[in-house]
């Protein structure tokens, strides 16, 4: 029961998995020869009104109304055309551009005292409101008027505003580097769970021969420790996931030090385990064991090699480095490294026993994804995403994240880029990852039955993973918003493990999971005729350990 309720709380880290792309674009004041200016990054929403490009934007006058927030409607003030400065607070942004558009101002800036991000409205009210609405940071609005005043008191003169949404630029090759990586870190979790698989199905021939406590050092892969998700336990774990994330929506600032510190300790024994796994292959690995526990409440954890406890000690290290500072620039390093390691040790540890829990799964994470991140900010009084609320943090009022995305800064920085690394969610690797797993593991139960070396499922499945990768980011370039990756990966992976099933005459047998079924069925998987008693024998032992 434990065992479920820690794979629940971690399971709660991934599903805060999409990211918004913001658009961005920038506020400049100049004289009035345009020979001097400053320029500073804002967000924007062109829902309101398109912003036009460098090219096309014209100078524009100014009134600064900050820090009056602008939220009642007093029409007796009339701006004439100007672009007015407002304080963020106490209204919405709509509301805050319709008051400013009832006294004839052309656009708003809004002067956040955090981060900025595309101001969201409700579509009605993007129907109702017609100028630039732009959101830019405190520090940029002092560096406006500081230059304001400078220019005041050389040139007696105010200073002219330009707006205009930022241009595109050169293809970054950051953005297929961290799919890549994504690709890797899924279908090596996949293969880890596999191996498992393999171990387990040794081990039970194996079982009573050799010294027991061989196999119990600390950071030995148990091989079973892995567990079957069945149908139910796909529907609870995505209700659970749905009842989270709405809890971290009104309570974010609260439950995301849970999340942080359920990371950081989950990365800390994945990160270990990995590294454990890795030195096990290497003739460098230590033998040496050290007695650690002999009482009965750890009979699996008797001894423990020293390697395994360096390992350790590295593990916690690097976690521990990563908490200490995941507000600095390159922090995304350790929170790459460490959360690859969870994505893999996941994926290794729980297993689709067949298709119809597998698809069940995937299914519902596919509408759960298209509900919180396109149908929500109907629902939401601000008109923003919940899922993307959650995933960014934004208007919290915090500065922590919660720790589940990889992030990959851009190769070709715009001024106002590095607010938008890449980024794809834990749970776009982890869940298609139980899916590939999947894959493996039936490739392995084919090479059994029909003593045939295949892994015809496990490798379309990894195209099917990249595929899907692609083509969310052919619709995030086209779409130039944030994409819900499962929206593409879904559907990708299911049709092609149907096809491939379909072409073998295998969908029957993928939907039952063989040779995961009844004792009575055991006759069909018998090998064919020919081959080795031996070989039945293992087989039968693999039925009777799988029921």
């Amino acid at each position: 029961m434990s065992h479920h309720c820690w794979i629940a709380s971690l399971l709660t880290l991934l599903v805060y998995t999409q990211s918004t792309r913001a658009q961005y674009g920038y506020i400049r004041f100049s004289d009035v020869t345009n020979t001097s200016s400053v320029k500073v990054c804002s967000a924007y929403n062109d829902l309101f009104k398109p912003v036009p490009s460098q090219a096309a934007s014209i100078p524009r006058s100014f009134a600064s109304n900050y820090p009056n927030e602008s939220c009642s409607n007093d029409t007796t003030s009339q701006y004439n055309g100007q672009v007015v400065f407002v304080k963020r607070g106490n209204c919405t942004f709509a509301q805050k551009a319709r008051n400013l558009q009832n006294q004839s101002a052309s656009g708003v800036v809004v002067v956040s005292d955090t981060d900025y991000f595309p101001p969201p409205a409700e579509k009605s009210e993007y129907d109702e409101i017609n100028i630039f609405v732009f959101l830019i940071t405190k520090k940029s609005f002092d560096l406006l008027m500081e230059f304001q005043q400078n220019l005041i008191n050389s040139d007696n003169e105010e200073p002219l505003l330009w707006l205009y949404a930022g241009e595109k630029q050169p293809y970054d090759f950051s953005s297929p580097l961290l799919l890549l990586f994504a690709v890797v870190i899924c279908s090596a979790g996949a293969w880890w769970q596999k191996v498992r698989y393999m171990s387990l199905r040794s081990s039970g021939n194996q079982e009573g021969s050799g010294d027991g406590e061989e196999n119990n050092q600390i950071g030995d892969l148990d091989p079973q420790a892995g567990r079957n998700m069945s149908t139910t336990h796909a529907v609870v774990y995505v209700s659970f996931c749905s009842v989270t994330l709405l809890l971290m929506y009104k309570f974010y600032s609260y439950l995301v030090y849970f999340a942080i510190a359920t990371f950081f300790i989950g990365s800390t024994f994945a990160l270990f385990q990995v590294l454990h796994a890795a030195s096990k292959r290497t003739k460098f690995f230590a033998s040496a064991r050290v007695p650690y526990c002999r009482i009965e409440a750890c009979p699996n954890f008797k001894h423990f090699s020293f390697c395994g406890f360096m390992l350790f000690l590295c593990a916690v290290a690097i976690s521990s480095t990563w908490l200490i500072y995941r507000h600095s620039a390159h922090s995304w390093i350790l929170l790459d490294l460490l959360g690859a390691s969870f994505c893999m040790y996941f994926v290794s540890m729980i297993r689709m026993p067949n298709f119809k829990t597998s698809g069940t799964l995937l299914s519902l994470l596919f509408f759960y994804d298209i509900f919180y991140v396109f149908l929500t900010p109907y629902l939401t009084p601000s008109g923003e995403s919940i899922m993307v609320a959650v995933a960014t943090g934004a208007g919290s009022g915090t500065e922590e994240e919660i720790p589940g995305m990889f992030k990959m800064p851009k190769f070709f920085t715009p001024e106002c880029g590095t607010n938008s690394p890449g980024m794809i969610g834990f749970g776009d690797i982890v869940f298609p990852g139980l899916h590939l797993g999947f894959c493996a593991v039936w490739d392995s139960k084919l090479t059994i039955t029909t003593s045939a070396k295949t892994n015809i499922y496990y490798i379309t499945g990894v195209a099917a993973y990249a595929m899907g990768l692609f083509l969310t980011s052919v619709a995030l370039f086209l779409m130039e918003m944030g994409q819900p990756a499962l929206l593409y990966i879904v559907p990708c992976m299911l049709l092609t493990t149907l096809v491939v099933s379909w072409l073998r005459g295998e969908v029957k047998a993928i939907f039952r999971g063989f040779p995961d079924m009844t004792l009575e069925n055991k006759h069909e998987l018998q090998l064919p005729s020919g081959e080795s008693g031996e070989q039945n024998s293992l087989l039968s032992e693999t039925l009777t350990t799988e029921i």
